[in-house]
């Protein structure tokens, strides 16, 4: 059979060259030098936007207000004169005396004292309360043509913004209430705490009173009937008496 011999091609320079993968030497992957020159090409922008950024933080402490807190605290004695089912039950420890307890916290942020503490406060006439810094031009004018009562508004704005800013809570396993307000000036957060507990301590006293006249009043009543039965029931014997005599 035949045979066809190739003569053998000489070596081109398009030998495929290999790369030592293998190599120790340690390469970046970002090039310092690219973020350099990324830098010093876009200087100016970069500058404008980070004299934007300090502006504006500037802007932004100057305008939020600062708060200032101020704390007070009264102890509520779960135990003591019960009226309960129209009658008085004395001196007993009540099971449930934290709920008790956390009964008076709602009792102490309810509109009712609220209201109460920002008429005593007159915090009607005070700007940081009364909602007026908060409210535009157009908003004033509507005010104005709609004839709106201005003091009522202006002490409904000043219990929801202490519904907003003061804060309270029971201690954990105790039967004492911390009360925490919260105003942009620090001798009105004391004033703001000191007076919601002489209002709840008020409220109490008054409550209690009103709860002991209530109860006096119906065993009273109730008195009354038992003596009246007790007289019915007199005449009846006498009656009976004189007719078998």
């Amino acid at each position: 059979p035949d045979a066809t011999m190739s003569a053998p091609s000489e070596a081109t320079d398009e030998t495929p060259q290999f790369v030592d993968e293998t190599s120790s030497e340690w390469r970046p992957l970002i090039n310092p030098r690219y973020i350099l020159d990324a830098i010093r090409r876009f200087k100016a922008p970069i500058l404008v936007l980070g004299m934007l950024g300090a502006m504006a933080g500037v802007m932004v402490a100057l305008t939020t207000p600062k708060f200032y807190y101020a704390s007070a605290e009264v102890s509520v004695d779960p135990r003591g004169l019960k009226v309960i089912d129209n009658g008085v039950n004395p001196d007993t420890f009540v099971s449930e005396t934290f709920a008790i307890v956390d009964s008076q916290v709602r009792v102490m942020t309810s509109p009712a004292v609220l209201e109460r503490v920002a008429k005593e406060l007159n915090l009607a006439s005070d700007v940081e309360f009364n909602g007026s810094l908060k409210e535009g031009w157009l908003e004033s004018v509507t005010g104005i043509l709609s004839r709106r009562d201005a003091s009522n508004d202006a002490t409904r704005s000043a219990t929801e913004y202490l519904v907003d800013h003061v804060f309270v809570e029971r201690g954990a396993k105790t039967y004492v209430i911390m009360v925490t307000a919260a105003s942009e000036d620090p001798e009105k957060a004391a004033l703001i705490a000191n007076k919601l507990v002489e209002v709840y301590i008020s409220e109490q006293r008054m409550q209690q009173s009103k709860t002991v006249k209530e109860t006096t009043d119906d065993l009273t009543n109730r008195l009354e009937d038992l003596k009246a039965a007790v007289e019915s029931s007199e005449q009846k014997v006498e009656a009976y008496k004189s007719e078998n005599d």
